[in-house]
C-alpha cells in the first residue's frame, strides 16, 4: 500500500489535496495494522469475555477501521475528480495510475480487515467465549447449591455429626 508519487516538484506536492490525503491515510493504516494484529492475537489466544483489555482494543480497532474508511473515502473522491477532469488537473497518466493502486489496495485491506472483525468465525469464537465465561461464573452458584441440597437431603443431624467431630479432634 504504498504510495509513490512521480511527481518532484515540492511546491505541487505541497498544493495537491491528495498528499496530504494520501499521508493522513497511510498513517491511519498503520496505526490500524498494528491494533489489529494485537487483536488477531489476542483473540487466537485469550477468552475474549474474560479480558477487559480485548473491548478496548475491539473498540480502538473498530474506530480506526471506521476513521480509515472516511480517510479513503476522501481519497477516492480525489481520484475519481482527477478521472472526471484529467485537463484540468494535467496530472501524468502514470501518477493518476498509483493514485488509483493506491486507493484500491487501502480499500481491498480496509474491507479485509472489516471481513474478519464481523465475519462467522469471529462472532463464532466470541460466543464461544461468553459461553465459557458464564459457565465458569455459575459454577460456584452451582457448587454452593448442590451441597445445600446435599445437605438438606441428608438433614441437619449430619451437619451436626460433623461438628461434633471436627471439635472432638
Amino acid at each position: 500500500m504504498e504510495f509513490q508519487s512521480v511527481i518532484r516538484d515540492p511546491g505541487v506536492l505541497s498544493r495537491d489535496p491528495f498528499y496530504a490525503s494520501q499521508r493522513a491515510l497511510a498513517d491511519k493504516i498503520t496505526h490500524l495494522k498494528d491494533h489489529f494484529t494485537e487483536w488477531k492475537q489476542a483473540i487466537q489466544e485469550r477468552n475474549t469475555a474474560e479480558d477487559e483489555d480485548f473491548k478496548e482494543l475491539d473498540d480502538a480497532v473498530r474506530a480506526l477501521l471506521r476513521s480509515a474508511e472516511e480517510s479513503c473515502t476522501a481519497v477516492g473522491k480525489i481520484v475519481r475528480a482527477v478521472d472526471k477532469n484529467p485537463e484540468k488537473f494535467a496530472l501524468p497518466e502514470e501518477e493518476q495510475q498509483a493514485r488509483r493502486k493506491f486507493h484500491k489496495a487501502v480499500k481491498e485491506f480496509l474491507e479485509q480487515t472489516k471481513a474478519v472483525l464481523n465475519g462467522d468465525e469471529t462472532q463464532a469464537k466470541l460466543a464461544r467465549d461468553r459461553s465459557q465465561a458464564l459457565k465458569g461464573s455459575e459454577a460456584p452458584a452451582r457448587i454452593a447449591a448442590a451441597k445445600a441440597q446435599a445437605l438438606a437431603d441428608v438433614g441437619p443431624g449430619v451437619e451436626g455429626a460433623r461438628q461434633t467431630q471436627q471439635v472432638s479432634f
